[in-house]
């Protein structure tokens, strides 16, 4: 990997870091004050209106940016032929949605989703025209500016907007409409930073651009269909209020992923495919890849596991309890969610797409079929329908990077043991402050939760800080090395106990 692109990386991720922060705060306050505003039947018409945006959109720019991406040296003439055919398919579905929303109503046996749909319709002709720059800004690496307005986007869309509404009574209009002014914010960005290529539309490139897609848009359907087959299955059998406490509980569970998950699948796509050649590179990322991760991801796991009525009440509020055996469920999915799209992003820089179409389309079946089989014992069924049928992809997605890149099953399981073992001792560490504080104290669970987890954060980190290089060894300093300069790598190293050997420096990607 060259100093220029690991700078670019580096600089990037950072920004996606504590823009994914800031924005995850903005999704904190805005569930803490609207879930208290709102019942679950809103969030669940809502989650409706999610859910036909993300199956209609697979036919439309989604492709269009992944191509792009892949496209190492991108002329006018194709930008402007993505651009013009990325609006008029997006115009294209939003026509269908618009004309067909009493019928979508009809299907969902709820009157309020016509607005919602009609609305979605313009969310569609919006993100037709401004994603395709946003795909240049990506393959580009310029995530700071990216990070910046989405930060923006998200602090007016998730909680101004829909939280001025909510509170003048606009009730579950007031969350679509809040999606609309976030994507109004995108849309004003990238026009006024973007050259605008629009208005050609050259046949030949369109066509070209179709046909290396056919096997993305294939995938695409697959992830979409996994990814919304629950919400699919709870709405039409049984209603928007069982989809509310599912989603919000889907949405607790997913918050922990987007500040580090999407930061390494939102660098990996980009940069990944610049190293696609390179077997062992691409070995190291997948392998440093899980390991960070999965540092991350198994102590919230467990914290999530002992705290999910406290996390509850704090966020959601007494009327949610409801969502608590599902958070639980869902929660032993964090590392597979955040983790799945790395194995899959190699796949795609290794250029097999009808490989990752085919898993894609096997996961979204396992998912249907499970939701409808599991259907019966409500939404904990379905959620354990949805883990198990993650768990399935995620272990083929491993096997054929195995395959491809040479890793071991002893590879990756190794560098998994040791945030195993940081994840008990946190979770241990919680339990007991959490028996001690009861013992002594008639604290509400909710203030005992806090006082723990001010404990545990700063005690995690200083621990990783401290000792990490001696207790997680050669993949904590492969990301040390990507994070850091030479001189604090320097310093870090003569902090090490005198007769510790650690492998400081390693073969960067």
């Amino acid at each position: 990997m060259s100093k220029e692109l690991k700078q670019k990386m580096r600089s990037g991720g950072i920004w996606l870091v504590l823009s994914n922060i800031l924005t995850i705060a903005s999704q904190l306050l805005a569930v803490a004050l609207l879930s208290r505003m709102l019942g679950p039947e809103a969030f669940g018409i809502h989650g409706n209106g999610l859910l036909l945006l993300e199956l209609t959109a697979v036919f439309t720019y989604p492709f269009i940016n992944k191509s792009i991406i892949l496209k190492k040296e991108a002329s006018a003439e194709y930008l402007s032929t993505a651009t013009t055919l990325s609006f008029l398919l997006s115009a294209a579905a939003g026509l269908i949605l618009f004309f067909s929303a009493p019928f979508i109503a009809a299907f969902f046996h709820h009157d309020s989703i016509v607005f919602v749909v009609r609305t979605i319709s313009v969310i569609f002709l919006l993100k037709g025209f401004y994603q395709p720059y946003q795909s240049v800004f990506e393959r580009d690496l310029r995530f700071r500016e990216i990070s910046n307005v989405n930060l923006a986007a998200s602090w007016l869309g998730f909680l101004i907007v829909p939280v001025c509404l909510a509170y003048y009574g606009f009730g579950y209009k007031s969350l679509i409409l809040g999606l609309l002014a976030y994507e109004l914010v995108f849309l004003i960005y990238f026009t006024i930073r973007s050259r605008l290529y629009f208005g050609r539309l050259s046949p030949t490139l369109a066509r070209e651009i179709i046909t290396d897609a056919r096997h993305l848009i294939l995938q695409a359907l697959g992830n979409k269909l996994a990814t919304n087959g629950d919400y699919l299955i709870i709405s039409r059998f049984l209603g928007p209020a069982a989809l509310g406490y599912y989603t919000q509980a889907y949405k607790i569970m997913k918050m922990p992923t987007t500040i580090i998950g999407n930061v390494i699948n939102s660098l990996s796509f980009a940069s990944l495919s610049k190293i696609s050649e390179d077997n062992d590179k691409l070995r190291k990322a997948f392998v440093y890849s899980s390991f960070i991760l999965a540092l991350f991801s198994f102590p919230i796991l467990v914290i999530t596991l002992l705290f999910s009525k406290e996390i509850v009440l704090i966020l959601l509020g007494p009327k949610w309890l409801s969502t608590i055996p599902v958070l639980q469920i869902l929660s032993f999915g964090i590392f597979l969610r955040m983790s799945y799209k790395v194995p899959g992003t190699i796949l795609k820089a290794k250029q097999l797409f009808r490989l990752t179409a085919r898993i894609q389309i096997i996961y979204a079946l396992n998912i249907l079929v499970f939701s409808v089989l599991m259907i019966r014992f409500g939404i904990e069924g379905v959620a354990i329908g949805t883990l198990a049928a993650l768990a399935l992809q995620y272990g083929q997605l491993c096997w054929h990077v195995a395959r491809v890149t040479g890793a071991t099953v002893a590879d990756f399981y190794t560098i998994l043991l040791r945030p195993m073992a940081f994840a008990a001792i946190v979770g241990g560490t919680a339990f007991l402050l959490r028996l001690g504080i009861s013992t002594v104290t008639v604290l509400r669970d909710e203030f005992s939760f806090i006082i723990v987890m001010l404990f545990i954060l700063p005690a995690a980190l200083y621990f990783i800080h401290r000792y990490g290089l001696v207790f997680f060894g050669e993949p904590y300093a492969w990301w040390l090395d990507f994070a850091t300069s030479k001189k604090e790598r320097k310093e870090k190293k003569n902090r090490v106990k005198p007769g510790k050997t650690v492998p400081v420096t390693i073969d960067t990607l």
